[in-house]
């Protein structure tokens, strides 16, 4: 009986898709995921669609011609997003492309963002 136990586990993970990727190749980023580090884009759609616009470093106030509904960001930035201009709360920080933002309580317009600095970076 252990022995039919210890099988099946193993056939799980061999068909876990972590284990069955290729040695060498790269992992594709996650849907939404943006190519430049630093900016971060707001999309007037779900899913990462429709107007869209582009934000790079600190806005201390923000508008845009369209709702926001979905925003990608770059594997590893991390960002705070602020209801209110000036960076007042309440606040949150997005750590993940988001296909539909209202999942953090953005419905509309975002007051203030900014690139947050890296939480791994070594301090002086």
């Amino acid at each position: 009986m252990k022995k039919i136990i210890l099988t099946l586990a193993l056939a799980g993970l061999a068909t876990s898709p972590l284990l069955a990727q290729p040695r060498g190749r790269a992992v594709p980023p996650p849907p939404g995921a943006h190519d430049v580090a630093g900016e971060l884009v707001l999309y007037g759609a779900t899913d990462f669609s429709g107007q869209s616009q582009r934000v790079t470093g600190e806005r201390a106030s923000l508008s845009t011609p369209f709702a926001i509904r979905s925003l990608s960001i770059h594997p590893g930035d991390r960002w705070q997003i602020c209801a209110h201009p000036g960076f007042r709360p309440p606040c949150t920080t997005v750590q993940r492309p988001l296909a539909n933002a209202s999942i953090i309580g953005v419905t509309g317009q975002i007051g203030s963002i900014r690139l947050l600095p890296d939480a791994n970076a070594p301090t002086n």
